[in-house]
């Protein structure tokens, strides 16, 4: 019986061992979820699939079931990296999301 290529294994292909980051998210209503993903670097095209953008924003692609409650201006922390969700997540069918995202501004008394 053939094995599966490691990216049919989302929790192995997304491995922050390995090229994975973890993201801590938190929610508008203050909830904080937890997801494992690769972040893009701005001015790359992100590919997820056979959806495909040019962006200058990074981009945050990771299991779906993991970011099912993003919405925009919900807060990320990568690598160090305060971020907001510029959009919903971007399914692509298959099981993954992207999310891109824009550097986060603290606004004063907020």
């Amino acid at each position: 019986m053939p094995t599966k290529p490691a990216w049919d294994e989302l929790d192995t292909f997304l491995d922050p061992d390995d090229f994975g980051s973890v993201a801590t998210i938190t929610l508008k209503d203050g909830t904080v979820l937890t997801a494992v993903g690769l972040l893009d670097e701005p001015g790359l095209a992100a590919a997820l699939g056979t959806f495909q953008q040019d962006t200058t924003r990074p981009v945050f692609t990771c299991k779906y079931a993991d970011v099912s409650r993003v919405r925009r201006g919900d807060l990320f922390l990568i690598e160090g990296k305060e971020y907001d969700a510029h959009k919903s997540p971007h399914q692509d069918g298959h099981g993954l999301a992207a999310i891109e995202l824009e550097p986060h501004l603290a606004i004063p008394g907020n």
